[in-house]
């Protein structure tokens, strides 16, 4: 059987895949990565090359899509995947989509019906849904011991500012300086849904306000926020995402009606589980540590796993589901992050804002499934990108309205960013 040929919108992360988990897949290879930046691109054909010998690298997308890829992974800046993605669909070349799904809800639709009319996969990468010890997380509570969730929390804590240089590189219209506080909430909100297998059907969203800090390197939105979430059976759960001054945290909780099962705050990759015991009056407590199993599907990485930290690991399982799911794998198609299943994580963080605004009412969330609800949702074009929204359309980027920043503190972080340049995060 020949291989699947892949290719890689996004130079810097086309990179990692490759070298991570591609080179020498039994059942797959990539043969195409597409970069705009000229600079970039002939550092990736020289690395890229030297690993993969067939490999042609693009500046033009329907070139790149013409070269006779079976599949695209999206990696390309977070607010620009769902036209390439609906783009790639219609070519009839299955998708994987690196970050948040879609701008709008009106693009959400489009998503939605591009993947269903073609036939073809589609699947999200929430990295963090396949960290090692959140899939095990997935295992305890698909076995049922633990009940009905009562209450789910995913917190999220990445404070970029002192790095916003080499992230945004000084652009006045990068992704990260203008994009809703509630936008990137998928790091939090994924793993809830992905280990309960919920969606969320009301949110109430509130936001901080756009700290000095964060406004001293460019970003005009709200710092940080918090969804809170009624979700499908009763169960209530809270998100909290963004640039809060705190040293990173990515922890997770289940509260179900027999026991807790919690990420550990401070010793990452563990979990403990208590479980209620009647008997006793109080509480079973175990502490569940790696390594932890991935075996349910075929799993190949270039590299030794047993030297990679979680997230390595996380982007291996994920690529793995992603091609198994291609070639038609039952157990694969139920681990990937379907576009419904994407859709429930991301439009809870485009609605979450539309409740700020409002004053933190409550908002409804479609279900993507179900083409009736979808509808009223087909036209909707509001967003906090002047380059895709206009009028009326277009939305302030934090809840006190629309913020000016100096050209000059876009000059300062560019000098930064020149005095020592790297690609690190640069989609």
């Amino acid at each position: 059987m020949s291989k699947i040929k892949i290719g890689v919108l996004g130079g810097t992360r086309g990179l990692d895949f490759l070298t991570r988990v591609l080179v020498n897949h039994p059942c797959a290879e990539v043969t195409a990565i597409c970069e705009a930046h000229a600079g970039l691109r002939e550092k990736i054909r020289s690395a890229a090359q030297a690993l993969s010998g067939r490999l042609e690298v693009f500046s033009d997308y329907d070139e790149f899509l013409s070269s006779g890829v079976d599949a695209v992974i999206i990696a390309n800046f977070a607010n620009e995947h769902a036209p390439y993605a609906i783009r790639a669909l219609k070519r009839g070349v299955h998708v994987l989509s690196e970050n948040l799904p879609t701008q709008t809800m009106g693009e959400a639709v489009a998503l939605t019906e591009a993947v269903e009319q073609s036939g073809k996969i589609y699947a999200y990468s929430e990295n963090y849904c396949y960290l090692p010890h959140i899939l095990e997380m997935r295992r305890i509570f698909e076995r049922g011991e633990m009940g009905a969730l009562m209450y789910a929390e995913g917190n999220f804590i990445n404070d970029c500012s002192f790095k916003w240089h080499l992230l945004t590189r000084g652009n006045k219209n990068h992704w990260r300086n203008f994009v809703p506080s509630t936008f990137y909430c998928t790091h939090s909100i994924g793993p809830l849904m992905y280990t309960t297998g919920l969606r969320a059907e009301t949110v109430v969203g509130m936001e901080t306000p756009l700290m000095p800090y964060m406004a001293a390197v460019g970003a005009r939105s709200g710092s940080a926020a918090v969804e809170i979430m009624q979700l499908e059976g009763g169960a209530v759960a809270k998100s909290m995402n963004g640039n809060y001054r705190r040293d990173y945290s990515a922890d997770y909780r289940l509260i179900a009606e027999s026991g807790t099962i919690e990420t550990d705050v401070y010793s990452f990759g563990e979990l403990r589980v208590a479980r209620a015991n009647p008997k006793s009056g109080g509480y079973d407590i175990e502490t569940i540590a790696p390594p932890y199993r991935f075996d349910e599907i075929p799993v190949y990485s270039y590299k030794d796993m047993s030297a990679m930290h979680s997230f390595e690991r996380a982007d291996v399982y994920l690529i793995n589901v992603f091609i198994q799911a291609i070639l038609g794998d039952s157990a694969a198609k139920k681990y990937m992050i379907d576009v419904y299943r994407a859709l429930d994580m991301s439009t809870v963080g485009l609605l979450a804002y539309r409740s700020i605004l409002s004053g933190s009412h409550s908002v409804g969330i479609p279900n993507f499934r179900n083409a009736a609800e979808r509808e009223a949702w087909r036209n909707d074009r509001h967003s906090t990108d002047s380059s895709i929204s206009a009028g009326s359309d277009l939305l302030p980027s934090c809840k006190s309205g629309f913020v000016v920043a100096d050209d000059a503190v876009y000059e300062r972080v560019r000098q930064k960013f020149d005095a020592a340049p790297m690609t690190f995060g640069s989609h």
